[in-house]
């Protein structure tokens, strides 16, 4: 795609002006400098012709309309004014001077680069200079590629305000807008695209941008959550396979799975308390099962006691059947002490069990069974001692009753 380039005389402090005039697929019209990449809808001092830039009227452009604005009596039109002549008067037709008498007018040949009209929605070949001299004043200029490419892109159409929302939003998301960019930084980047304007006024378009860093930031905390979520697993899953017990420290979990992939820097401290705060818990609760159920065992032995039983009698015969309910470190074989540790598998939990303070205790609340026991029949023993006296009483009152009549107080007891 080319575009043509008029001649002109437009320059400033007698220097070529590196402006160039194109006009977008909606018909605006917009200015390029190829030098220093900037775009601008207002039209650049360089391009204005001398009554424009003497004028009180000032020229500028608001979502692509152009306006006008007077700097004496501070008022604006969007209709050109007047005395700044036709529209279509070139900065090089309004400078041009008279024609001599009895000649024709010559057009002088400039070297000023001019402004540039190109419709860049156009596909055809730029129009060829028409003479000589004027072919040595014009030369084809190509616009940014990445103008022309977004100039290819029609405008989508859309036919609710959600829709243009939607739209406005997978603009971002397409040029890849991020979480931490300020609305200057996006429109830096988003202003030249076609649908930028899909939203008809810039408040619209901030509060769909707001909405937009809203969205993504959200989206971001849920995929960090998600993140540490599974690396917290990955932890958890490599400290059930380190040897560690509820009083091992963070200093030696950095030795030994240093160079694990789970294992992820500065994180690591605060999952390594996190996992051993439920191991110890569900350590201690495992235990207290286990205790649980191995006093259960002894409890049904021991019942029915005697309350003549001795502590070290029943102490032999506790351990010669119920040494498995020990605890692993406390588990010896037979024909060593009782106070030589026995070595016990890694997976073997060394505490869970019972100890020998635990067979005590199950043997004293034997024998406090026992004596409550005994205590009971003592007392049934007494009460029914009790009852047979009392039934006696009442036997003898009821036999007085019956001889009532022949008792008097003469009468003896023999």
């Amino acid at each position: 795609m080319e575009s043509q380039k008029r001649p002109s005389v437009a320059q400033s402090g007698g220097q070529p002006t590196p402006w160039v005039e194109y006009k977008a697929p909606d018909g605006r019209v917009y200015y390029f400098n190829p030098a220093t990449k900037k775009t601008t809808w207002e039209k650049p001092d360089e391009l204005k012709s001398e009554q424009e830039r003497l004028s009180v009227w000032k020229e500028y452009a608001k979502d692509g309309r152009t306006y006008w604005y007077n700097t004496e009596t501070k008022k604006s039109t969007w209709t050109r004014p007047a005395e700044l002549g036709s529209s279509n008067e070139s900065p090089a037709t309004a400078n041009k001077p008279p024609a001599a008498q009895g000649h024709a007018a010559v057009e002088p040949i400039s070297t000023t680069p001019a402004i540039v009209s190109t419709d860049i929605s156009q596909r055809g070949q730029a129009v060829r200079p028409s003479s000589p001299t004027a072919g040595n004043s014009r030369r084809v200029i190509h616009p940014p590629p990445a103008l022309l490419e977004r100039a290819r892109v029609p405008r989508r159409e859309y036919r609710t305000q959600e829709e243009a929302e939607d739209l406005f939003l997978n603009l971002l998301s397409t040029h890849n807008v991020g979480s931490d960019w300020t609305w200057e930084q996006t429109l830096r980047e988003i202003a030249s695209d076609p649908d930028y304007r899909i939203l008809k006024t810039l408040q619209e378009r901030k509060e769909a941008f707001h909405k937009y860093i809203s969205e993504l930031l959200d989206k971001e905390r849920e995929e960090s959550k998600e993140r540490m979520k599974q690396q917290r697993e990955k932890f958890f899953e490599m400290m059930r396979q380190l040897p560690i017990t509820e009083v091992t420290r963070f200093r030696k979990v950095k030795l030994l799975a240093a160079d694990n992939p789970a294992f992820v820097g500065r994180d690591s401290e605060r999952f390594f308390d996190e996992f051993m705060d439920l191991f110890i818990r569900d350590t201690k609760e495992r235990r207290r099962l286990v205790q649980a159920d191995s006093m259960r065992v002894l409890n049904d032995h021991l019942e029915g006691l005697k309350l003549s039983a001795k502590w070290t009698d029943v102490k032999v015969d506790l351990l010669a059947k119920f040494r498995h309910l020990l605890m692993p470190a406390l588990q010896t074989n037979s024909s060593v002490p009782m106070d030589t540790p026995y070595i016990y598998g890694a997976d073997t939990d060394p505490e869970a069990g019972l100890s020998l303070l635990d067979f005590m205790d199950a043997f004293e609340r034997a024998i406090s069974d026992a004596e409550r026991r005994e205590a009971e029949a003592r007392q049934r023993e007494k009460d029914s001692v009790l009852r047979s006296q009392r039934q006696h009483r009442d036997a003898f009152r009821q036999l007085l009753d019956e001889y009532r009549a022949q008792i008097t107080p003469a009468s003896t007891w023999t």
